[in-house]
């Protein structure tokens, strides 16, 4: 088991170097048929070559996409990782066959070659990420075919950058790869021998060590989708600290009370998984405040964390056969060691701050300071170009906000002028109105008069007529009398 997990390990080590692309795919769907351990080792060392150059360029392509902003994004992208690390186990739990640990004998049969009948149902595992690893390169080169602005970082570099010395980075690097070194040995190669120790020392079966696995990585997961949340309001200093205290607290639960029931054995292994999870992505961000990394810088950085992958393995199998316990001590020795590691670094940088690290080397000053003077001068006449833009854009739109009051100027006095207008219209009309009324009314008044005089002619005419008709009467009385 040690020698697959080495050849991997050699894979990512030099994939780490060289940094190109080659098909995880292929390498998983060929692992399931492979009939010999050397086969077996070929393979996963194609797989680990082309897996460290996912992360190299995965990684690198993420603080060259959002720069200075990057710690809940570097933060998420391993939160995937963790949750992707959650389908082995899985798939490793549906297709192995539960084994219990006492009715396996400790002897190992030399087997150079295996039939493909013969092979166990665990192939099929291989064969289900080989087709999920397809779908992701699907996407991959869909990707690539979208234009560049699709995907191209919206952020800016920040300004008034002090780039530090090459001591202080060297020295920086440095400690950055040990603890890198460190975090690797809990990260990829504690939970490589996790089941094989679970199995061995403590009786449980294999079914039982896929779930001691499973807890982990869920625990991971779940370590992870939190790192992404507290990132946005805390220090990657202050994430490390906290993962290097959970760390703590779950080697003290393993080495004190695992031995005595399963289910603290089960709580110290998630406890572990959840202190874990951030320790390496706040590892590369608490780097990233002070230097810039690069494709190369992150090449080295998993180059050391892969090496943690193909040297731990077999330690912790020597330490195992002395010491079944030892596992959990080693458990603990990552937090002391990384403690002691993160000490040295930060008292060093300190150190750096008081003596002005930072600053450009002594023969490079005179240059420096007259490209400094040079760019000044340029600056300041760009600025004074700009300056002078700008006035003469802010007389354009004074005169033309000038130019509109005068033209909504005019629009108002010919409004005025119309309203005017019509007033003035309305009071001819009214008074052509008023003089209508008025003749109207007189010619009422001179038909009334016209009626009156008719009544009186008439009343006049009757009273004449009554009159003579009277004298007629009298007349005929006295002529009767008289006759």
């Amino acid at each position: 088991m040690p020698i697959i997990f080495i050849a991997r390990s050699v894979g990512y080590v030099i994939g780490s170097m060289i940094a190109f692309k080659v098909g995880t795919g292929l390498t998983a769907l060929g692992i399931p048929f492979c009939k010999t351990l050397t086969t077996l080792s070929v393979l996963f060392f194609i797989a680990g070559l082309s897996l460290s150059i996912l992360d190299v360029g995965f990684n690198t392509y993420l603080f060259k996409l959002w720069k200075g902003d990057c710690q809940s994004y570097f933060q998420a992208l391993h939160f995937v990782y963790g949750a992707g690390s959650i389908i082995g186990p899985v798939l490793a739990r549906a297709f192995i066959k539960d084994i219990e640990s006492e009715n396996v004998s400790n002897t190992t049969e030399s087997v150079d070659k295996i039939d493909i009948e013969h092979m166990p149902d665990l192939m099929y595992a291989y064969v289900v990420l080989a087709g999920m690893t397809g779908v992701v390169t699907i996407f991959w080169v869909l990707l690539l075919c979208c234009p560049a602005s699709f995907y191209k970082s919206c952020q800016k570099k920040p300004a008034n950058v002090r780039e530090p010395s090459k001591l202080f980075y060297a020295y920086a690097l440095l400690t950055t790869l040990i603890l890198s070194f460190i975090t690797g040995c809990i990260d990829l190669g504690y939970h490589h021998m996790l089941a094989t120790f679970a199995f061995t020392s403590y009786g449980l079966s294999t079914v039982e060590s896929a779930d001691l696995t499973i807890v982990f990585w869920l625990c991971f997961t779940f370590g992870a989708f939190l790192a992404v949340l507290f990132s946005l309001k805390f220090h990657p200093f202050c994430m490390i600290l906290s993962n290097l205290l959970l760390e703590g607290v779950a080697a003290a639960v393993l080495i004190l009370f695992a031995k005595q029931t399963r289910s603290l054995l089960y709580l110290g292994n998630a406890i572990l998984g959840i202190g874990a999870s951030s320790l390496f992505p706040s590892t590369v961000l608490w780097f990233h405040k002070y230097e810039k990394v690069t494709h190369k810088t992150m090449g080295v950085i998993l180059l050391s964390h892969a090496v943690a992958e193909m040297a731990i393995p077999e330690v912790l199998t020597k330490v195992l056969e002395l010491n079944f316990r030892g596992l959990f001590y080693f458990v603990l020795a990552v937090p002391v060691s990384y403690c002691v590691v993160l000490t040295m670094q930060c008292s060093d940088s300190q150190a750096a701050a008081s003596e002005d690290v930072f600053e450009p080397r002594a023969k490079e000053s005179a240059t420096a300071a007259g490209k400094d003077s040079s760019g000044k001068e340029k600056e300041k006449a760009r600025e004074e170009k700009e300056k002078e833009k700008e006035k003469e854009e802010k007389e354009k739109e004074k005169a033309k906000e000038e130019k509109e009051k005068e033209k909504e100027k005019e629009k108002k006095e010919k409004e005025k002028e119309k309203e005017k207008k019509e007033k003035e219209k309305e009071k001819e009309r009214q008074e052509k109105e008023k003089e209508k009324e008025k003749q109207e009314q007189e010619k009422e008044k001179e038909k009334k008069e016209k009626e009156k005089k008719k009544k009186r002619r008439k009343r006049k005419r009757r009273r004449k007529r009554k009159e003579g008709k009277e004298e007629e009467r009298r007349k005929r009385i006295q002529f009767k009398i008289y006759n």
